[in-house]
């Protein structure tokens, strides 16, 4: 668990200003958070029981998605690199849940451990995403899952595609805004299965028939969601 208290807020936010806009934002936008939750919950549900999911939650930030989806009997562990979110979910949390501040492309855990892994939004940023999804692919057990989702390469055209619209600026224009790479679905596709998974499973469009899971709308919606299964034939 990431050490509570207020020595390094000083360090590197002097005034608690990034701590209060973390906060404020979070009472903002619960029922949001909430929504996001319980359709995750409802695409895992019937591939994993997370009464009982040890859950490893890459880029966990506050740690809200865990903490949201864990069962009675579940533990979580959440890695990222923004010490002040840390400290807030650690804050935020019972002994069930433990923050680490490191690298998912180095992960300090043996192989096989995790039932599911959260990654929300975490491949754009990333230099090394082949790496990292290898990292995931180790840690996981042989029946988890991977709940991936990242902003799809189309999204610079929606008004709120504005990762999308910071790829465009780092490759044409050399600016680093942190987004480093976008996946079309064809795209992800082929990344995930060369570094250790089956070929990704998209899930369903709210508000569309689950019949239409692999539709043209899918090719086009803003944010890619999949669920990864681990391919037993690339070993781990």
């Amino acid at each position: 668990m990431v050490n509570s208290g207020n020595d390094y807020y000083k360090k590197l936010d002097p005034d608690f200003r990034l701590r209060e806009r973390y906060l404020a934002e979070d009472r903002r936008l619960e029922s949001r958070y909430r929504r996001k939750a319980a359709e995750i919950c409802k695409h895992i549900t019937p591939h994993l029981d997370l009464e009982r999911a040890t859950i490893l939650d890459l880029g966990c930030g506050r740690g809200t998605y865990g903490r949201l989806l864990v069962g009675e009997k579940g533990r979580v562990v959440g890695v990222d690199l923004n010490l002040i979110e840390l400290d807030i979910a650690g804050n935020a949390s019972d002994s069930r849940f433990s923050y680490l501040a490191g690298n998912g492309c180095f992960l300090p855990f043996k192989a096989s451990l995790f039932d599911l892994i959260l990654c929300r939004h975490t491949l754009e940023h990333l230099s090394d995403p082949e790496r990292f999804l290898r990292e995931a692919r180790r840690v996981l057990k042989p029946d988890g899952a991977v709940y991936l989702s990242t902003p799809n390469r189309f999204s610079f055209l929606l008004p709120n595609g504005k990762d999308g619209r910071k790829w465009l600026r780092k490759k044409f224009l050399g600016t680093d805004e942190g987004v480093y790479q976008m996946y079309t679905l064809r795209e992800l596709r082929a990344l995930v299965m060369a570094t250790g998974f089956r070929s990704p499973l998209p899930l369903p469009i709210p508000g569309f028939p689950e019949s239409l899971r692999g539709c043209f709308f899918q090719v086009v919606r803003p944010t890619l969601k999949v669920l990864l299964k681990p391919d037993p034939s690339k070993g781990g």
